[in-house]
């Protein structure tokens, strides 16, 4: 199993001198099975990077899987370049529990006056599955959920292959008990033994303060789940829109620092764009 990453910013793409090293992309993950097939988790503006890859790499397939459906993670979906290639094929999964489909959701979001094109002109062959995630067969993957604590909800997503695990935990808040959501020790064992925990960071403690109840993290409560649920790397995603490089390097650091303190040995990292973990 690999990991590539695309995409780690939260709520809308940033640029500057500020944000080079770990990039203004919003999320979208690659997971590349050990024989090849890639399961995509989200469609943020990091989408369109890796279609451009895929061109370059003469590659025409994919599975596309989504946490939830703020626009942060599907606004690179229409600029997918794959989409307007007949030769394309892109499979769908609405595995989240939301009252309209898929195809009806983006036929919404691309359509006038909010997008030039409609959802039917894509030219590329769509299929869209309507399926329990723990339902899915996409090469020796399997699959589990959880609920997050988000508002409008969402879904953690947990992938294993050959006894190897990664789990994906964006937009979830450690911090507040949610009615549709699920409680920190279940999250514990959700994420027991994992190989790598993405998990939401968005927010230092001065943030936390005046955001509770927006659906993210204290990067120390995602290290403290790492640490609890024995995970071998913790990986930092979901940065705020206004964290510069240097600011993340700080919690970074912070993260390691309190790792050391409990004894721990979990690696931790923060994603940037580009960044490559085999497992």
């Amino acid at each position: 199993m690999r990991l590539k990453v695309w995409g780690t910013r939260g709520s809308i793409p940033i640029s500057g001198k500020d944000y080079n090293k770990y990039g203004g992309e919003t999320s979208c993950y690659e997971v590349t099975s050990n024989s090849g097939t890639s399961v995509v988790l989200d469609a943020g503006t990091g989408f369109r990077k890796l279609g451009k890859q895929m061109l370059q790499d003469n590659r025409n397939e994919i599975y596309l899987i989504f946490s939830h459906f703020h626009w942060d993670h599907i606004m690179g979906f229409p600029f997918f370049p794959l989409l307007y290639m007949p030769n394309s094929i892109i499979h769908l999964f609405n595995v989240f529990n939301i009252e309209i489909g898929i195809d009806d959701m983006f036929r919404k979001a691309m359509s006038a006056p909010n997008f030039p094109l409609e959802f039917r002109d894509l030219q590329s062959q769509l299929n869209i599955y309507d399926t329990k995630l723990e339902d899915l067969e996409i090469d020796d993957f399997t699959f589990d959920k959880i609920a997050l604590n988000h508002p409008n909800n969402g879904q953690g997503i947990k992938i294993t292959e050959q006894g190897k695990s990664l789990v994906y935990l964006t937009d979830n808040e450690l911090g507040l008990d949610y009615a549709n959501g699920s409680s920190f020790n279940e999250f514990v064992a959700f994420c027991n033994n994992a190989d790598i925990l993405l998990h939401d960071s968005e927010f230092t403690k001065e943030d936390y303060k005046t955001k509770q109840g927006w659906g993210h993290s204290y990067y120390l409560d995602a290290l403290n789940l790492a640490i609890k649920a024995n995970v071998k790397t913790f990986i930092l995603i979901h940065h705020n829109q206004d964290r510069t490089d240097d600011e993340i390097d700080a919690m970074v650091a912070d993260c390691k620092r309190v790792a050391k303190e409990q004894n721990s040995s979990v690696d931790i990292q923060a994603a940037f764009e580009g960044m490559i973990l085999d497992i």
